[in-house]
């Protein structure tokens, strides 16, 4: 491993390993033990209190580290020596000690602060770049998932309208990306408004032009209208028919044994059942 000059015995291309085992202990409702995995992967230890900012820190140090250009030198570091990762290796790490710094503010002071270093995060992100795009996507996710398992997993008291609002935005940026959909559902359970979720599966606009949305968008969306309400779901069929028909026309599939996609995915949405959005968030896993 590379050790970070300045880390304390904290190494910048650990930082998936480190965020991994600092949230296994987290989502086993061990604070302590994770805040203290936190504090050791920027290799500090003992008493709180002035260790709990120094890690604070250091965490944004080794965040700037693998922001920067590992060509340049900045402040006199040798960034060159402590970036020799390629950029999809770098956006990794980097997200991860986001994701670390993030929960070190929520053990230390609440959810809207831990929010809000996702978010100061997200500001600073050029999404001129693939990287960058690929960045905002991953905390856009993350500031979600941070929400869900706060207050759900954890079963922390928090205002629900938080997750309902972040989602809502997230959809506007993602509106194909199935785990924010689950999240914005999440948010909405509960609510019955059905005006509101049936407003979130209509067109998908992209800088004022409507798009097509494309099959698995499509499937998530039938999926949702015949589980919501289901007294609805053959008023809706018709339409959802036609959408999913203009969805396959552009896209490859192979049909399973001669049976037609559409037919098939009509006959498994006439099933009762209920989405709440759950199903996402778990199979999308940690935060």
């Amino acid at each position: 491993m590379l050790i970070s000059e300045g880390s304390q015995g904290g190494t910048l291309d650990a930082g998936d390993m480190w965020w991994n085992w600092a949230e296994m202990e987290w989502l086993a409702g061990q604070d302590e033990a994770s805040r203290a995995v936190i504090l050791k992967s920027v290799g500090m230890e003992g008493p709180l209190g002035v260790n709990l900012l120094r890690a604070k820190r250091q965490v944004e140090d080794n965040i700037q580290r693998l922001s920067a250009n590992p060509t340049v030198d900045k402040g006199g570091l040798d960034l060159g020596r402590d970036l020799r990762f390629d950029p999809e290796e770098r956006r990794s790490h980097r997200v991860a000690w986001i994701k670390s710094r993030a929960l070190l503010e929520l053990f230390t002071s609440s959810l809207p602060a831990a929010l809000t270093i996702l978010d100061n995060h997200m500001e600073e992100i050029d999404t001129s770049s693939v990287i960058g795009t690929r960045d905002l996507g991953s905390l856009v996710m993350v500031s979600l998932a941070l929400i869900y398992h706060y207050g759900v997993t954890l079963r922390n008291p928090y205002p629900p309208e938080i997750l309902r609002k972040r989602a809502e935005k997230a959809l506007l940026l993602y509106p194909s990306n199935s785990f924010i959909l689950g999240m914005f559902l999440e948010g909405e359970r509960g609510q019955g408004v059905w005006g509101k979720v049936r407003e979130q599966l209509g067109d998908v606009i992209v800088d004022g032009e409507v798009r097509d949305k494309d099959l698995m968008r499509r499937v998530v969306d039938l999926w949702i209208e015949s589980g919501w309400e289901h007294g609805r779901w053959q008023l809706e069929k018709e339409r959802a028919r036609n959408g999913l028909n203009n969805a396959v026309k552009h896209e490859r599939y192979k049909p399973v044994l001669g049976l037609s996609p559409v037919s098939s995915i009509l006959d498994c949405a006439d099933k009762p059942r209920r989405y709440t959005g759950r199903e996402e968030a778990q199979s999308y896993g940690g935060f």
